[in-house]
């Protein structure tokens, strides 16, 4: 058996380029951003159906627009996600945050 260093093996392992770097961090937080929009719409869900009359008791109008906004606020993040990494991909356009 032939004991190599650390050193010899980490030379083995090819080094991520900035590229893929900035690609990896990007799909990152398309699936992060992806991911939140799916809890809210589950929440949203959640809240729509304690109304079955249509007509929402006192604290409902006011839960239906807290799980709104938190969706809205949800699917703008990930079109923010989105139009980063098609910059990127598009037009090569690194984003400030991952210079």
């Amino acid at each position: 058996m032939r004991y190599r260093s650390v050193a010899c093996e980490n030379e083995r392992v090819p080094r991520r380029s900035a590229e893929d770097r900035v690609r990896k961090a990007l799909q990152d937080d398309v699936t992060a951003a992806k991911q939140r929009l799916d809890v809210s719409a589950a929440e949203f869900d959640e809240v729509i159906p304690d109304i079955p009359s249509g007509i929402p008791p006192s604290d409902g109008a006011p839960r239906i627009w807290n799980v709104s906004r938190a969706h809205l606020l949800a699917r703008g993040d990930l079109m923010k996600a989105i139009r980063r990494i098609n910059a990127f991909v598009v037009h090569g356009t690194i984003p400030e945050d991952l210079k």
